[in-house]
C-alpha cells in the first residue's frame, strides 16, 4: 500500500508540474490591443464560424506577439503559420518559438513545449495516426501553393491535420492560386494585417 500511495503522491504532483500555461496567464504583461485581438481569437474560436477571422493591428502594434501567444497558448492544435516573404518566415519563427517569450515578457521560451517544424515541399505525406496537435508548421504561402500544386499527398495530410492556419499579411490571402491554397484546408483560419 505504502509505494503505491507514494507513486499517487508523486503523479498528482508531476500532474501540477505540467500544467499548460494559459493566454490568460500572460494577459497582465500584453498591450491593450493585444488583449482585445485574443479575446476576438477565442470567441472565434469557440464559434462555429467556417469563415476567416481578420484581425486588423497597426504596424508595431505587437502582431507577432499575438501569433505566438496563439499558437503557443491559445490553441492547443496543429497549426500551420505562412507569410509572404521568406524573411518574414524567420521573422515570426524567431517570435513564436523564443524572442516574444523571453525578450518581450521575460518568461521561459516554448512554455507548452510546442514542435517548430519548417515545411520541405519534397516532404513525403504525413501520417494521420500520428498525434500532431503540438506541432507548429511555419513557411511561406509559395511554398504550400507549390505542395499543393505538385506534392497533392503531402497537401491533402496536411489538410487533414492541420487545425489552425494563420496568415501573416493575410490581406495577400485574396491572390488567386494562394486563396484556394488557404481555403483547401478545412481548419479555422486567421487573417493578420497591417493593412486598412
Amino acid at each position: 500500500g505504502y509505494k503505491s500511495n507514494s507513486l499517487l503522491v508523486l503523479c498528482n504532483s508531476i500532474e501540477i508540474i505540467i500544467k499548460l500555461m494559459k493566454w490568460t496567464d500572460i494577459k497582465k504583461d500584453l498591450r491593450k490591443p493585444q488583449v482585445k485581438s485574443l479575446q476576438l481569437t477565442e470567441k472565434y474560436f469557440t464559434s462555429n464560424k467556417t469563415g476567416a477571422c481578420l484581425i486588423h493591428m497597426p504596424t508595431g502594434s505587437g502582431k507577432s506577439g499575438i501569433i505566438a501567444t496563439v499558437c503557443n497558448l491559445q490553441y492547443n492544435k496543429c497549426t500551420l503559420i505562412v507569410t509572404p516573404r521568406t524573411a518574414l518566415t524567420k521573422q515570426i519563427k524567431s517570435a513564436v518559438e523564443k524572442v516574444f517569450f523571453e525578450d518581450v515578457l521575460k518568461k521561459k521560451a516554448n512554455p507548452n513545449k510546442k514542435i517548430f517544424k519548417d515545411l520541405l515541399s519534397k516532404e513525403t505525406a504525413l501520417d494521420r495516426k500520428n498525434n500532431y496537435d503540438d506541432f507548429i508548421f511555419i513557411t511561406t504561402i509559395q511554398k504550400v501553393d507549390w505542395i499543393r500544386k505538385n506534392n497533392r499527398s503531402l497537401y491533402n495530410s496536411l489538410v487533414n491535420i492541420i487545425k489552425l492556419v494563420i496568415f501573416d499579411e493575410g490581406h495577400y490571402e485574396p491572390a488567386y492560386s494562394w486563396s484556394q491554397t488557404i481555403r483547401g484546408f478545412n481548419s479555422k483560419k486567421l487573417l493578420f494585417t497591417a493593412t486598412p
